[in-house]
């Protein structure tokens, strides 16, 4: 039987990366902005049951729409600030964007950092110093219970009561309709009414909220706002230069590494395109040797145990050629009878050779880029989340480019969070751009006096003990010694309670000496000798003050309705004129009994916030204590884990909850990794540990197997510090593990 003469398949040809280009049209821009947000909208509905992340995301229609041409609107500007010699490529805007693309939203931050607090105190500081300003009782809240909505924080400021404050940012939470994100937590900035108005302070519908808004604003001097949008703008530009001048290595490197595929590619091509000449002479004279043969059977050879890739193209035989292969061993091989042909054949399967090593280094030059672009997401991602790049995160974005960052300069942290507020009511694009606006705001957090770590009262020791000895380079002056003279006074030397009252009105404490147990502590932060004086008598006035006695004699609300007590009194005196008790002793017993009422009911207040604080800490420790009973009874009755089957029905699953995950072996952090995305990170065992790992988070997990004693007591004390609950896991199966972390996360979203 005449055996069929095969034919030696072609090598396809690669398709080239196309070049970057310069500075893209407005228009290009606008459906890259358009794709990307697309593709996040399409992620977040596969991940997220019902879209829900859509919301929490703040990337309804209206917002997303609101913040792609705020994008769009600022691109020039980017490439007017970073390239101004018009040379850059695309890929300053393609970063532009992925910056701006959700990592965090304003509603996260205000939730757990009080921004509208900030801003309100900065609004009294303005308003208070222009005539008639208490004018502005009217616009506040009359109902003490109506501030209860708000989320309350323990913060005592010395210029304005507590209540004041809270009344200020109730008008400023209220001037919009209230919205809520898929997490079912308020939207206090921007929000879905105000992406849909192009002039939302004047658009928005005039209820009674939204005019004590608009007065409480107009109390404000204009030169005040104009000077606060200035210092934002200008600091905003800052932030964004200072992201930029880190990025840059990264980003010029991954154009390096394009520009390397890119000629790598056409390389390929042209050999490919010998090959294919080639293989194409080949076959004719294979044609036309075969012609002379009367069997029809070709005169080829196939080599033994042929090398490199073209073993594995020999073992395809006729297979069609896939990307990246080549021709078989056996259709090339020299027989030996003509010299012209093998000659070809030697040529051929030397271009064969060449072409597929031109084809691993391509490959190699990919996992470059994809590798650098994963370091370029994940800085953009700290950088939006924290404002700048900590130690810890080093460790994450293993980028050689990247260091750790010094703070942004923030003169006013409360002026910029009205600067925030005003400009998200006018309508300006910066606020609009997420990545950069809460990256600039996260600096302004930890700028804040409760940015860091929030006080609380129960916990500070310094009202119930004695305080140890100064050190030596520390010493607070006895403010009643006469040590201070004046040339032209001599005979009445002053003491230092003298002189800051002649010059203030104001008495000091006669205690100064309340917070010397802190000096240790100051000295940590490298604050000694006279600076560490000065803070210390600062904390003890600051202390006694906030904790001053009232004349509830003369408390407001036992003056409420004064003129009708008095004829009321009048009238029972004259009733009990036979009985001898006069009009002054019936208001004077009148008035102690009120007041002895509101202590009680002011004491009776202050317990109750004692208690939920007690309960609320109370219930995490028995849940931390019922979480380490179970995990130490797991360990006793569980053998060493087999290895796990992954239900792919029901892996992976994306957390929504924000998660910190503390401790676990090698192993087990690989396996259930690889089964848990979205809002969780997990902390390696040698990571410097930094309070803001545990600051934002939501909830602490602890998996006691593989964390130091050391670690573990930082991670509990801060996370207690911050009022965060703390889980322990029960078991050595990441897969069990990880069902624990489902199984509280949707608890949590119900």
């Amino acid at each position: 039987k005449v055996m069929k003469m095969r034919e030696i398949p072609k090598v396809k040809k690669m398709e080239v990366i196309p070049e970057r280009k310069p500075v893209s049209s407005l228009n290009e821009w606008s459906k890259e902005i358009q794709s990307e947000f697309n593709y996040f909208n399409k992620m977040l509905r596969k991940h997220r049951e019902k879209g829900d992340g859509v919301s929490t995301f703040d990337l309804t229609d209206a917002m997303s729409k609101r913040r792609r041409r705020a994008l769009l609107n600022t691109m020039e500007e980017i490439y007017k600030r970073y390239d101004p010699s018009g040379t850059a490529t695309s890929t300053l805007g393609e970063t532009w964007i992925e910056l701006n693309l959700p990592f965090e939203t304003y509603s996260h931050l205000d939730r757990h950092s009080h921004l509208l607090f900030g801003a309100s105190i900065w609004i009294l500081d303005q308003i208070s110093s222009c005539e008639g300003w208490r004018e502005v009782y009217r616009l506040l809240p009359t109902g003490e219970d109506i501030l209860d909505e708000l989320c309350y924080h323990d913060v005592w400021d010395s210029q304005y009561a507590y209540d004041l404050i809270y009344s200020v940012e109730y008008v400023l939470h209220n001037r919009n309709p209230i919205e809520t994100d898929g997490a079912k937590y308020e939207r206090v900035l921007t929000s879905d009414l105000l992406a849909r108005l192009s002039n939302a302070g004047a658009a928005v519908e005039k209820d009674q909220n939204r005019q004590n808004y608009e007065a409480l604003i107009a109390m404000i001097p204009q030169e005040a706002i104009d000077l606060a949008v200035v210092h934002f703008k200008e600091a905003f530009w800052d932030w964004v230069e200072r992201y930029f001048e880190h990025a840059e290595p990264l980003l010029r490197a991954v154009e390096a590494c394009e520009d390397k595929i890119r000629e790598s590619q056409l390389t390929f091509n042209r050999l490919t395109d010998l090959l294919n000449a080639s293989i194409d002479r080949v076959e004719k004279m294979r044609k036309s040797a075969g012609k002379g043969n009367r069997s029809g059977t070709p005169k080829l050879s196939v080599l033994n145990k042929p090398k490199s890739v073209l073993e594995l193209a020999a073992q395809k035989k006729q297979a069609p050629l896939a990307f990246g292969e080549f021709p078989a061993a056996g259709m090339l091989a020299p027989n030996g009878q003509d010299p012209e042909r093998d000659k070809l054949l030697d040529e051929s399967i030397d271009l064969s050779i060449k072409a597929d090593r031109m084809h691993e280094r391509i490959d190699e030059y990919i996992d470059q880029a994809n590798s650098l672009q994963t370091e370029i997401r994940k800085y953009s991602m700290h950088m939006a989340r924290q404002g700048r790049i900590m130690r810890d995160n080093i460790t994450d974005i293993k980028g050689a480019a990247i260091s750790p960052m010094e703070p942004l300069s923030i003169a006013d942290p409360y002026e910029m969070c009205f600067a925030l507020l005003y400009l998200i009511e006018k309508d300006d694009d910066l606020p609009w751009l997420y990545g950069a606006g809460c990256g600039l705001m996260g600096e302004v957090i930890e700028t804040l006096p409760w940015g860091i770590i929030e006080y609380d009262e129960m916990d500070d020791e310094a009202w119930e003990e004695t305080p140890p000895p100064l050190p030596k380079s520390i010493t607070i002056p006895n403010p009643y010694e006469r040590n201070y003279r004046m040339k032209d006074d001599f005979d009445f030397p002053r003491n230092l309670a003298q002189i800051i009252y002649e010059e203030t009105g104001c008495i000091l404490p006669r205690n100064l000496h309340v917070y010397d147990s802190k000096a240790k502590m100051l000295g940590k932060y490298g604050i000694r000798g006279k600076d560490a004086a000065t803070a210390l008598m600062l904390m003890s006035t600051l202390g006694m003050n906030r904790r001053s006695a009232e004349a509830l004699n003369f408390d407001a609300d036992l003056d409420f309705g004064h003129d009708e007590m008095e004829a009321e009194l009048r009238e029972k005196a004259e009733e009990k004129e036979n009985q001898a008790i006069s009009l002054e002793e019936l208001r004077a017993e009148n008035k102690r009994l009120k007041a002895a009422l509101h202590a009680a009911d002011k004491e009776n207040r202050d317990t109750k916030k004692k208690m939920a604080s007690l309960k609320t800490a109370a219930d995490r420790e028995h849940r931390e204590l019922s979480d380490l009973r179970e995990y130490v009874f797991n360990q006793e009755a569980e053998e060493e884990a087999p290895e796990e089957e992954i239900d792919e029905t029901k892996w992976p699953y994306e957390v929504r909850r924000d998660t910190v995950v503390f401790g676990g072996h090698a192993t087990w952090a690989k396996g259930i990794k690889g089964i848990l995305s979205g809002n969780i990170r997990f902390i390696d065992k040698d990571l410097i540990f930094d309070t803001g790992l545990v600051k934002h988070a939501e909830v602490i997990w602890i998996q006691p197997n593989a964390l130091s004693h050391p670690m573990y007591w930082r991670v509990l004390d801060t996370a207690r510090t911050y009022g965060k609950p703390v889980r322990y896991f029960a078991f050595a199966s990441w897969i069990k593990c990880a069902e624990q972390v489902v199984t509280w996360d949707q608890s949590l979203a119900q």
